[in-house]
């Protein structure tokens, strides 16, 4: 008997947003790159999520969502002068960048895993992040 299921490797890289519906019964797991000295990814977090669901994937300014404001910390490269813009116009800036459990942000290395066992999504998608850096969003 065959294996039902495909996987797939995707590459992010810059200047890329991707939407993922979602059904129920998907997943998508957050595992943190292991770093130098440790074997093996950790598991960051994960999600179990629900029909109409979508996850968007970004390292692109203009495709955040206009709820998301980015820390000045968070700038850099391009992104630092439009920020400054911003800044020169009276823009107040939050004072912390901004959390919440539906934001998670991934770091080179990291890895994003969507499980699906609906018949439409009967992949594994694993996500290999570069360069997950604001230097990204320009």
């Amino acid at each position: 008997m065959a294996d039902s299921t495909h996987e797939q490797v995707i590459t992010f890289g810059h200047d890329t947003t991707m939407h993922w519906p979602c059904r129920r019964g998907d997943f998508l797991l957050w595992l943190e790159s292991p770093g130098l000295f440790a074997k093996e990814p950790s598991m960051a977090d994960f999600w179990e999520m629900r029909d109409g669901d979508f996850v968007t994937i970004t390292n692109r300014a203009d495709d955040l969502p206009t709820w998301f404001e980015l820390h000045p910390s968070e700038a850099q490269g391009d992104l630092v002068q439009v920020l400054m813009a911003k800044l020169n116009a009276g823009w107040q800036p939050p004072d912390e960048p901004m959390d919440g459990s539906n934001l998670w942000r991934l770091k080179a290395g990291d890895r994003l895993a969507w499980v699906g066992t609906h018949a439409r999504a009967r992949q594994q998608a694993m996500v290999y992040w570069r360069f997950w850096t604001a230097r990204n969003l320009r």
